[in-house]
């Protein structure tokens, strides 16, 4: 799917999914940016991970800004390359 996205000369992409194709992504390195959004919500036992739990080695991320929307935070971030 990348690949024929590229192909077409698309170079930006949202994803919106779940922990398992965030995950891939990330340890990829496909990631340049992160929009975080957090609901004013906790969630006990068999609540859903952000990232999965697999994610190796830590990942680090610079914040560059946080919001305030109604009654959500959002968190855009960039990750740290080493």
């Amino acid at each position: 799917l990348l690949e024929e996205l590229g192909s077409r000369e698309i170079s930006s992409l949202i994803v919106e999914g779940g922990s398992s194709l965030l995950a891939s992504f990330v340890k990829a390195n496909l990631v340049d940016k992160y929009l975080i959004f957090v609901a004013p919500k906790l969630i006990g036992i068999g609540g859903v991970d952000l990232i999965g739990d697999e994610l190796s080695p830590l990942r680090k991320l610079k914040f560059e800004r946080i919001e305030k929307l109604g009654e959500d935070v959002l968190i855009e971030a960039y990750p740290v390359r080493q």
